[in-house]
C-alpha cells in the first residue's frame, strides 16, 4: 500500500521504499522492518524518525543519504543490516539504542563526519568493516557484551584516539584498526590469544603496546608502518610471528624475548627462532653501523634488514645458507656486506634500493679461483649461488676487461664486486642480443639501481623493441617476455604488435601469455588470434 510516499506491506510490517521527497520524515507506526534500500540514494533527506514498533534495518536502507544528518532509532530495534548507513556523509552523530544485539558489515562505512558513537551495553556483534572510514570518529568504547569485531571495522578512522576493548573478545581482527593514524596507545586485555594481519598497520602515533601474556599469534605485517613503536616484548606463550610482522616500524630500537619462550628468542635486541637458525628482524632504530650476524644463523628472513639506513657493514657467516628476498631493501647507507669464503644464496631483489653496496668475498667462495677467470670461462656457478646477472658479464670482449675489473676487483685477501660501476659493462658490450639481455636483467636483478640507470636501460629495450623481442622469442623464453611485461617495455599499446610477431613464429606459449595480458588490461576480440 502506498500513502504519503510510503509503499508499505502491511501483512510484513515492511516498509519496502520511500519515494517522497520530504526532507523530514516520519515513519508510520505498525512498521517493524525498513527493508532494503528503502530510502538509498535519497538526495531530499535530512533527517528520520523511526516508529516503536521497528526491530530491524535490513541492508542499504540509508544508502549514500549524503544529506541526511538526523536519525532516531527506537528502542527494541535489534540489528542494523549491512550497508546501512552507508556513505552518508552528513551524519555527525547519532543514538544506538540499549536493544541493539548486531550492527552488520560497513554499518557506518564512510560516515565521514561522524564523530561520535555510543556503542549500548547488550550489542554481541560488529561485523566487518562497520566504522571503516569514519574520517572523524574519535573515541569508541567497546561493551563487555561484544564478543566479536570483524575485519577492518575501524580502519582508516584517522581521528581515533581512543578505543577500550573489551575483556571478552579472543582475537584482534585483520586490518581491524589500519591506517588509524592519531591512535596513541591502546591497552590489549588478557584472554587476546590472536593479533590478525595488518591489525595495526599504519598506527604511526602508537608509541607503547603491551601484549597480553595470552598471546599466542602474532599476523603477517601486523604491525606494518608503526612508526612511533620503539620497543616491543613478546610474551612467553607466543607460537608464531607471521612474515614482515614489524616491517618499516622506523622508530623500533630493540625486540625482546620471554626467556620462557620456547620459539622465540632476542639476541642483543634481534628477533630470532629459539634455536638461533633464523635471523627473523633486526630493529630498524638500532644505531649500530656494524652488525656482525652471529655463526649458527642459517637463514636469514625476507626483509630482516629492510629499510636499516644506519647500517653501513654486515658480515655474513659461512653458516648462512640463505637469504631472503629484500632481506636489506632501502639500507641506503650500506656499503660492504662481507661473505667470507662461502657464498649464501640470495634472491633477486636482496639488495634492492643499496646504492652505495659493494660486495665483499673470501677467496675461497670461487674455490680459490680469480673471479674474472670465472666470469669469462662462463662458470654458472656464480649465477646459480649468488647473481642472476653475473654470467652476462662473460659477453664483455676480451679488449675491455678494465671496464669488467671496475666492476670486479680482486687482491691477496679477498673479492669486491662493486655493483655501482655496473653501467660501464652495458655501454661496452658490441651485439644488440647481448645488449638487450644485460638490459633486461640489470633491470629485474636491480641491486644498486639507480632510476637513472634504470631508465637508460628501458629506453634502450623501447626503442629496441623489435629485436629485443626476437631475441628472447628465438631462446622461448618466456619468463624474460613476462618480465618485459612486468616493467612496462610490452604494453597496451604495442601488445598486439608482440602478438603478431609471436604467432608468426609459432610460439604458443608465448602467444597464449600475451592474449591473457591484453585480456586482463584492454579490450579484446576473441576470434582475431589462433594458437
Amino acid at each position: 500500500m502506498d500513502t504519503a510516499g510510503f509503499h508499505v506491506d502491511q501483512e510484513q510490517g515492511l516498509l519496502i521504499r520511500y519515494k517522497g521527497h520530504d526532507p523530514h520524515v516520519v515513519v508510520p507506526e505498525g512498521v517493524r522492518v525498513i527493508g532494503e534500500y528503502a530510502f538509498a540514494n535519497n538526495k531530499d533527506l535530512y533527517s528520520v524518525e523511526l516508529p516503536k514498533s521497528v526491530t530491524e534495518l535490513g541492508s542499504w536502507v540509508f544508502d549514500r543519504c549524503e544529506r541526511l544528518g538526523s536519525v532516531y532509532l527506537p528502542e527494541g530495534l535489534e540489528a542494523i543490516g549491512n550497508n546501512a548507513f552507508y556513505a552518508c556523509y552528513n551524519l555527525a552523530s547519532i543514538h544506538l539504542p540499549s536493544s541493539l544485539k548486531r550492527l552488520g558489515e560497513n554499518a557506518f562505512w564512510g560516515c565521514i563526519h561522524l564523530q561520535s558513537i555510543a556503542l549500548p551495553e547488550g550489542l554481541e556483534e560488529i561485523s566487518h568493516c562497520a566504522f571503516k572510514m569514519c574520517l572523524k570518529l574519535k573515541r569508541v568504547e567497546i561493551p563487555e557484551t561484544v564478543k566479536s569485531i570483524g575485519r577492518w571495522s575501524f580502519s582508516d578512522c584517522e581521528s581515533l584516539d581512543g578505543l577500550v576493548l573489551p575483556k571478552g573478545i579472543r582475537r584482534i581482527s585483520d586490518h581491524v584498526l589500519s591506517g588509524c593514524k592519531s591512535l596513541t596507545r591502546l591497552e590489549l586485555p588478557e584472554g587476546i590469544t590472536q593479533i590478525g594481519e595488518w591489525s595495526f598497520s599504519g598506527c604511526v602515533s602508537l608509541g607503547a603496546l603491551i601484549l597480553p601474556k595470552s598471546l599466542e599469534e602474532i599476523g603477517e605485517w601486523a604491525f606494518k608502518g608503526c612508526t612511533g613503536l620503539q620497543s616491543m616484548d613478546i610474551p612467553a606463550g607466543v607460537k608464531r610471528i607471521g612474515a614482515n610482522a614489524f616491517h618499516s616500524c622506523t622508530a623500533l630500537k630493540r625486540i625482546e624475548v620471554s626467556k620462557d619462550n620456547v620459539f622465540y628468542t632476542s639476541v642483543d635486541g634481534v628477533l630470532m627462532n629459539r634455536s638461533e637458525s633464523l635471523l627473523i628482524r633486526y630493529p630498524v632504530a638500532s644505531e649500530a653501523v656494524e652488525y656482525h650476524i652471529p655463526f649458527g644463523v642459517r637463514q636469514i628472513s625476507d626483509r630482516a634488514f629492510g629499510d636499516c639506513v644506519t647500517l653501513e657493514r654486515v658480515e655474513v657467516p659461512e653458516s648462512v645458507d640463505h637469504i631472503g628476498d629484500f632481506a636489506f631493501e632501502n639500507c641506503r647507507h650500506l656499503k660492504v656486506v662481507s661473505f667470507r669464503n662461502h657464498l649464501a644464496q640470495v634472491k633477486d631483489d636482496t639488495f634492492k634500493k643499496c646504492p652505495e653496496l659493494r660486495l665483499h668475498l673470501g677467496l675461497q667462495a670461487f674455490n680459490g679461483e680469480d673471479l674474472h677467470k670465472v666470469i669469462q670461462s662462463h662458470d654458472v656457478e656464480p649465477e646459480r649461488i649468488l647473481f642472476p646477472f653475473v654470467s652476462v658479464w662473460s659477453k664483455v670482449p676480451l679488449s675491455r676487461i678494465p671496464e669488467l675489473k671496475a666492476c670486479v676487483e680482486s687482491d691477496e685477501a679477498e673479492i669486491r664486486i662493486q655493483y655501482g660501476t655496473y653501467q660501464r659493462l652495458f655501454e661496452v658490450v658490441d651485439t644488440v642480443d647481448e645488449k638487450v639481455e644485460l638490459a633486461l636483467k640489470r633491470m629485474v636483478h636491480s641491486v644498486a639501481l639507480t632510476a637513472e640507470n634504470y631508465e637508460i636501460y628501458h629506453l634502450y629495450l623501447r626503442n629496441n623493441l623489435k629485436k629485443c623481442v626476437w631475441h628472447f622469442m628465438k631462446r622461448h623464453d618466456a619468463q624474460a617476455m613476462l618480465q618485459l611485461i612486468e616493467h612496462g617495455v610490452i604494453h597496451t599499446d604495442n601488445v598486439d604488435q608482440i602478438i603478431e610477431m609471436a604467432n608468426t613464429g609459432k610460439h604458443a606459449e608465448i602467444v597464449a601469455m600475451l592474449l591473457q595480458y591484453k585480456y586482463e588490461h584492454s579490450s579484446f576480440a576473441e576470434d582475431k588470434y589462433t594458437l
